[in-house]
């Protein structure tokens, strides 16, 4: 999906859920992990933090990535200051998607924008 596109959306959070919980409120959700990646530190760019891409079982267009720590605009604009980051496609019901956003912030203060 391309930046822009009304299905995607970002959610900066001002808490630090470890991977397990975001892993065990996902799966409650009906996604499943599919990929991670560790940490990534490198001499003259902002560090990554570790990764973790779930993909909804029942709509495989509907994708959410969370970031276990703060991360850096590629375009060096400032972010809204934050100590994860969630990262969501809806795939094909908008319906469930909205489902999704809402448990998500009932289980940590996140605040909800679409891409650019």
């Amino acid at each position: 999906m391309s930046n822009g596109d009304p299905g995607e959306s970002t959610a900066f959070c001002s808490e630090l859920p470890s991977f397990e919980e975001v892993s065990q409120v996902l799966q409650h959700l009906g996604f499943r992990l599919v990929r991670q990646m560790g940490a990534r530190t490198w001499k003259h760019v902002p560090s990554l933090p570790a990764q973790y891409h779930y993909r909804h079982q029942a709509d495989e267009m509907c994708e959410v990535i969370f970031l276990a720590g703060e991360d850096h605009d590629d375009d060096e604009r400032a972010l809204p200051t934050h100590q994860s980051r969630f990262f969501g496609w809806s795939g094909r019901d908008q319906h469930l998607y909205q489902r999704i956003q809402s448990e998500l912030s009932q289980h940590w203060p996140l605040t909800w924008q679409a891409s650019a």
